[in-house]
């Protein structure tokens, strides 16, 4: 009986997930159709495809998320200042968020770190997950973002700040906690987007967009990263074997995953 419980809680948590993506997916098709005369229109006067992607994103974090509803003369005004400044380097755009994709480059390199965040994502979303396939993934997506420059770096940097305070990480934090924290972050927020969001098949800030609207939605993945985060700092200060052995990572080497 007990079994039968379990099994049919998780098919229950995997129908809800499932929703929650396809909510999400058909109101980013519902944008895509709403804008398309407005990107038409800024295109004639020399406006990038990226430029308004990345207005739309920072128009959704301002809503909290909510990528349903698309203000025009506010997304006409952003793309605008976008295109003044076009090549304005990521570092310049986004006050050192290169270092905070590098954090997640290590969590990434840590084979035992890896296998622990993706069973929290299989807690999550009920489904297994591949850290081979996910590391690859997400090690092509970090690489990139790190050469987005004007309007999309702007956009990525309010992103991950956003994101931070939704989800309650530090990401200006200096301890190991709160570093590696935030690095976790990354990765179970992009390993939940190669998995479920390949999104129109229109490049990264649609999927960002994307994930946007499932952190703004999903109650249940504040839970699971608070847990994540609690066990990371147990196991950071060194203080709690259980949350050690949890994470398959002593507090000795959670701390050169920092420093690397």
């Amino acid at each position: 009986m007990k079994r039968r419980t379990m099994l049919f809680e998780q098919f229950n948590q995997v129908s809800i997930w499932d929703a929650l993506i396809e909510s999400v997916t058909g109101e980013l098709k519902d944008v895509k159709d709403e804008v398309k005369d407005v990107m038409d229109e800024l295109g004639k006067e020399g406006a990038q495809d990226d430029e308004l992607k990345a207005a739309l994103l920072m128009q959704a974090l301002d809503k909290d998320g909510n990528i349903e509803d698309v203000d025009v003369d506010q997304l006409k005004k952003d793309v605008k200042e976008g295109m003044t400044i076009r090549g304005q380097s990521l570092n310049e755009s986004t006050g050192g968020i290169v270092h905070v994709l590098e954090l997640a480059g290590n969590v990434l390199g840590n084979a035992a770190f890896l296998e622990f965040l993706s069973k929290k994502l299989e807690k999550l979303t009920g489904k297994a997950m591949d850290p081979g396939k996910m590391k690859a993934t997400i090690e092509k997506l970090l690489g990139g973002l790190k050469k987005v420059t004007g309007l999309p770096g702007k956009a990525i940097s309010k992103f991950f700040s956003w994101v931070a305070g939704k989800l309650g990480a530090d990401i200006n934090g200096k301890k190991v906690s709160s570093l590696l924290g935030t690095g976790a972050l990354i990765v179970f927020l992009f390993a939940l987007g190669v998995s479920h969001f390949p999104v129109l098949g229109t490049g990264v800030l649609w999927w960002l967009l994307s994930l946007t609207g499932l952190v703004g939605k999903s109650t249940e993945l504040l839970h699971i990263y608070k847990e994540i985060k609690e066990i990371i700092k147990k196991a950071a200060e060194g203080k709690d074997k259980k949350a050690e052995e949890e994470i398959g990572v002593s507090g000795d080497e959670l701390e050169k995953l920092v420093t690397a």
